[in-house]
Formats: structure tokens, sequence, C-alpha cells
């Protein structure tokens, strides 16, 4: 084992109540702003992710509302505390977004950053990330396809105070006079440095309660015991070089496939993973280094023991190597909209192919892409009093519609998709999204036969219709999307799942409408959407005779799948398991059996 450094001698205890009562301070911010924000994307969805840090800024814990938050805010609190050395101050607070001076992801997600004083000593720092309604830029939203560079794409905002020494900074006032919406903006942000306040509270306790030179060294021996618990991991996977590579369906702007590819290379407890194959940088979609790192963790996080620690140490046997000018690495001004969603999730389907071949039964099968198009326009069923005008809205539809992949022992989730959400990110309501929008849902259920078959088959996709009868100008956004090209991979004799399918149902024609693409609604189009399942894992033949039954019974599996997929033969009217012919059908050289 190298690289583990030496903890002074601590009681086990003490680490214990120290991480437990970090973890119920992440809690408690999380629940802080759940409950007091005003965006749908917060209070609904909660895209967003408290986090713990230590002085130095390195991450102690973070809780998992989202995935992809938490590991990203890895990377943004130890170069603000580098370079704001000397000028840190209790009541202090900073804001940042920028994905090139301040580690951050799109520029929507705005991270909250307060330092935490016990007396006049530094000892932590709180912070939140989340999503805002707006941040600027030529569209609502902040995913715009085709933008001609990140400035196209909203406000950056390098590390900056917007409150020092508890004072509110003019500063904060540019800031909010350049998004839309910027009461709800404001109102959000309240919400985040409340909760990051409430955090500061929670930890001067424990400081109080525990000392500070005990919670110092409470604080280096959980980040070594976590080193060591991945390194433990890591040393499980034989030694080797594995390869894995995805594509997104293509840019917005150059009409190709887009591609990340990894080298992932295991040498006794370390890890290094090399990005260095991935394309050259392109428009859009091209991912930040914190979102690179961030999904190269999340798949190894989601591989191993789930009592791994995840912080800075057990991110300490893992090297990432993002040569600049890539697509995992761009170079300013790059711009980077869709960079969450894709490349993101494509880094992740990667880690898992690489990983697949070195652990087959400790990974997952492929997820559904990110399928969830944003809508923004006119509502004519509100006025603003001072314009006359229609009130404007922006909102995500169902969140994401996709399965996620099986794992070895387990079927996939229905309606969780993509992995860099891990099902943290929850689905607007029909209710919600009536009263929020003018959208009328027609239809909204689970897909049949839309689940890549396997022993365990994937998660469930979902086929949604939605309607707006009331004329305002109303545009799709379909930039977080992709899938239409290529399909959730099966793991180790699983298939794959379906590719989406996004359409109009115009005067009964169907016409398609792309990934990655902005189009005007037109009044009495139904909006069709058609999700993929997650890629299934094992043979299918393989599968219990029940299982693919009760799919049937509950019609997420066609009778002509259950017999071509699976090898079961059931009887269209009395919905039984046809035994013999199953056997027959399941017969050597046509599959492994299985009742």
């Amino acid at each position: 084992m190298t690289g583990v450094g030496k903890s002074a001698q601590v009681d086990p205890m003490d680490v214990a109540v120290l991480q437990h009562k970090i973890l119920y301070t992440c809690d408690l911010m999380g629940d802080v702003l759940k409950y007091s924000g005003q965006c749908f994307i917060l209070m609904e969805c909660n895209d967003f992710s408290p986090g713990v840090f230590d002085a130095e800024g390195r991450l102690l814990s973070v809780k998992s509302w989202l995935p992809l938050h938490v590991a990203v805010a890895k990377e943004q609190v130890s170069p603000l505390v580098e370079r704001f050395a000397g000028n840190i101050h209790p009541g202090d607070v900073f804001l940042a977004n920028d994905p090139y001076l301040a580690s951050g992801s799109h520029l929507p997600d705005w991270t909250i950053i307060r330092p935490v004083f016990d007396e006049d000593e530094l000892m932590f720092f709180t912070l939140l990330k989340g999503h805002m309604q707006d941040t600027g830029g030529a569209y609502p939203g902040g995913y715009y396809p085709g933008a001609y560079d990140l400035h196209s794409e909203g406000l950056r905002i390098d590390y900056v105070k917007i409150y020092e020494r508890g004072e509110r900074q003019p500063v904060y006032d540019f800031i909010l006079n350049n998004v839309r919406w910027p009461d709800i903006v404001a109102m959000d942000n309240l919400a985040m440095m409340g909760a990051t306040k409430r955090g500061e509270e929670s930890l001067i306790g424990l400081c109080q309660k525990m000392g500070r030179e005990t919670v110092r060294t409470c604080v280096q021996t959980l980040l070594d015991s976590s080193e060591q618990a991945m390194r433990r991991e890591i040393s499980g996977i034989p030694d080797g070089t594995y390869y894995g590579e995805h594509a997104c369906d293509w840019d917005g702007t150059t009409d190709r496939p887009v591609w990340v590819r990894v080298n992932l290379t295991i040498r006794g407890d370390e890890m290094e993973v090399d990005w260095s194959g991935s394309d050259k940088q392109v428009d859009f979609i091209n991912t930040p280094t914190a979102v690179t790192h961030a999904c190269t963790y999340i798949p190894l996080l989601m591989s191993v023991d789930p009592d791994v620690h995840f912080n800075a140490g057990s991110c300490r046997p893992v090297r990432i190597i993002a040569p600049k000018g890539t697509v995992v690495n761009p170079a300013y001004p790059a711009n980077i909209g869709a960079c969450n969603n894709h490349l993101g999730n494509e880094l992740i389907f990667a880690m898992f192919m690489a990983l697949g071949q070195a652990i087959p039964r400790g990974v997952s099968a492929g997820w559904a892409n990110h399928v969830s198009f944003v809508t923004f326009g006119d509502d004519p069923r509100e006025m603003d009093a001072e314009s006359g005008l229609h009130k404007r809205f922006f909102f995500t539809v169902f969140g994401p519609g996709g399965g996620s992949g099986a794992v070895w022992g387990h079927d996939g989730w229905p309606h969780v998709s993509p992995p860099i959400m891990a099902g943290g990110l929850m689905k607007n309501t029909v209710e919600i999204t009536e009263i929020m929008t003018p959208w009328r849902t027609l239809h909204y259920g689970l897909l049949k036969d839309s689940a890549g078959p396997g022993r365990w088959r994937g998660g469930v996709g979902t086929h949604y219709e939605m309607v707006d009868d009331e004329g305002g100008r109303v545009y799709i956004n379909t930039g977080t999307c992709s899938g239409q090209k290529f399909k959730p991979f099966g793991q180790d004799g699983g298939k794959e799942g379906i590719y989406h399918d996004l359409h109009f149902r115009r005067n009964g024609e169907q016409i398609h409408f792309r990934t990655m693409s902005q189009v005007q609604y037109q009044k009495g189009d139904v909006v069709v959407g058609k999700t993929s399942g997650g890629g299934g894992v094992g043979d299918p033949f393989e599968r219990s005779v029940e299982a693919v039954r009760e799919d049937v019974l509950n019609e997420l599996l066609s009778i002509e799948a259950a017999r071509e997929e699976y090898g079961v033969v059931v009887d269209p009217k009395t919905l039984e398991a046809d035994v013999r012919a199953t056997r027959e059908l399941r017969s050597p050289g046509t599959g492994s059996g299985g009742e």
C-alpha cells in the first residue's frame, strides 16, 4: 500500500462522531434548501447538493442529492482558499459558477461557499451547489446548441464575495441585474445562504464540543481511512489496462457523433484513468475538467463497496489524465452548456464499459441517456402587470425519463436515468407541470419493450404525450438530450435498450425533431417522447420464466418479445407460461435454460 498519510492517534469513536455529524450537517443544509427554495428546479427536482470542506478546502463529506454536483464541488474550494489567502473572514459568502476560472460545471450551476470560524480560527467551509432558473445568455436556461462561445451561454462568475463580513456587496446587484427572473434567483440564493448558515452553526457546535485539535486530528484520520478503503477496493480489481468508449449523438453544430475514449489502468492499489484518446473540443458539449473528474469518480463509486466514503482521501489513489484542447478539457472560450449531461453521461458510460471488462459482475449495464427537453416561452394564462404582455416561463419536462442499467443480481430501475443523477433528480409531476406551464399532459406511463433484455433486464423507459392549447410563443430545446444514435449497452451477455424517439404528431403525421436542437412549437402539435430503458445483464434465456411472465402481466413486455428475446412462450388468452414450449425453445443451442 502506498501514499497513505499517517494520522495521529485518535479515538475511533471520535472519528465516527465527526463523520456522522458532517453527514448530518449536509442533510440539514439540503433540507433547508429543499423546503425554502423557490425555483421548481430546486424545490421539485432536487437539482442541488451540499458539502463540507476543511480549512484547506479538502472535501470531507457530501450528501448525494445529485451525484454530479457532489463530485464537481470537490474541485471548487481549494482554489478559493489559495486565491483568498489572508482575506477570508467570518460573515463572508462567496459565489462562483465559471468552468474555467472557478472549477465550475455549466453556468446555471451556482455555488455558494461560506467559511466557518470557531471564534477566530477557520475550521471548515460549507457549500451548496444548485441549478438556477436562469443565468443570462441568449436563451433561458443556459442550454443553447450552436452558441458562438461561452459568453453566449450566460453570465460568468469567478469567485466573488457577495457578502463581506456580513455586509451585502454591490457586485451582487450587478449579477442579479443580468439574469432573467432575478427575484426567483435572489430568493433561491437566500435559501442557499441560509442553508450554509445552518451548516455553519452545526459545525461550530461540533468544534466547541470536541475541541479544535481533536476535530483536526479526526479530519485527517477520516481522509486517510477513506484512502485506505479505496485502495483496498482498487486492489481487488485485476491489474491491466481496460478500454471503453461512448459517443453523444452530435454537438448541435458539426452533425457527427462526438466520442470520449478511456484507457483505465490498474496497478496494485492505484488507478490511472486516461482520456487522451477523446475527440478534440467541439461545440456545446465540451466537458470542463471538474466535470470530467466528477464523471470519472461517479462510475467508480457506483462499482465499489458503498461504505467507501467519498471525500478528498478516497480520490487520492485515482490519477486522471485529460489533455487540454480535447472535449474532456476544453480551452476557453469553448462553450460547455450541455456538459453535465453531455459529455458527462458519455464519460460514465465509457467508464462502465472499461470497468465491465475487469469486474463484469460488479458494474452496471448502460443507462438510458438524458432525454428530458426544456421548454420556455409565453404563458397566455397570465399577464405581466407592468408590461401588459404574457408572462414568460421556463421548465424542464418530467426530468429524466429512461431506465437505469441492470447489475448482476438485480433488474434496473425505471425512469431514473441518466447516471450523472443516479436516481437523485426527482421528476416534475403532471400537476406541477400544468400549474406552472401552459402544457397539458395527455399520456404519461412506462414504455413496453423498452428495457434491454437480460437475465436481469434494464429499467423500463417512458412514453409521454403533451400539448399546449394556449397558443403562445413556445420553444422546445433538446440541448440536454442524446440517445437517437446510440442505445444503452448490455453487460456480460445482456442486450441493449432502444433508441430514444422525439416527435410531433401533426395532422396524423409524425414529424421527428433532433437532439441538440431548438424548435418552435406550433399550436395543436402533440409532443411525443418515447425513452429507452437501460441495458440488460446476463443471458436473457437465463431469466426466470416467472419474471418474464410478470413483465408480460404488468405490460412491460409484449408476448412477442417474451418469446423472441427470452425464449418464454406465453399463452395470449390465459397469459400463462407454456412450460413445455418454453423448455423446447430454450433447449441447448438457443440459450442456457432457466425456470
